[in-house]
């Protein structure tokens, strides 16, 4: 796994400084619990992608085996459902929702960790990433029925994370000579 030199590591606290592909997807969960360190654009973009199209495979792979699952069942849906096949179609969908729930925990503490080092990367302090996060949870949690009014907050906070995102590094590390 391509690496960042001694220097560039201790400078930005994040040994995988600057990789791209899917050396920043390896990085990405090697700094599973790194929110000291700073990731670049490059890094922060690549897992976005790589992980908008595994949730694309998924999302689809998910939504065939729901319809397939439905269409095999659709002759007891017309006459009526014993009590193993109702339970077989709600196991199915317990497992898919369990699934989606794994995959969310597991990706939760790195997605954070990536997103405080690039607003540091960006020249941001890492509070306003925590500041922006706590008034989108809270926002929603208040307004949780009323999707005009969770979207009144979370459509300007998403841009303000993505202008943050896409900013170039602030003071990038500079290679020392030996």
């Amino acid at each position: 796994m391509k690496r960042a030199s001694e220097s560039i590591a201790a400078q930005t606290h994040n040994k995988y400084y600057g990789v791209g592909g899917f050396t920043a997807v390896k990085a990405f969960f090697a700094n599973y619990v790194n929110f000291t360190g700073r990731t670049t654009r490059r890094e922060y973009w690549w897992v976005a992608l790589f992980a908008t199209l595994f949730g694309l495979i998924a999302g689809l792979g998910s939504s065939i085996y729901m319809v397939h699952q439905v269409f095999s069942h659709i002759e007891q849906f017309k006459t009526g459902m014993d009590s193993g096949n109702f339970w077989s179609i709600v196991g199915s969908m317990l497992g898919l929702i369990i699934f989606w729930l794994l995959v969310y925990l597991v990706l939760l503490l790195p997605s954070l960790a990536q997103s405080v080092r690039r607003f540091r990367d960006a020249g941001v302090h890492w509070g306003f990433f925590v500041a922006l996060a706590l008034v989108n949870v809270v926002w929603s949690v208040v307004f949780f029925n009323d999707n005009r009014m969770t979207a009144i907050v979370a459509v300007p906070v998403a841009i303000v994370m993505l202008v943050i995102e896409v900013m170039p590094s602030k003071n990038p590390p500079v290679e020392e000579a030996v």
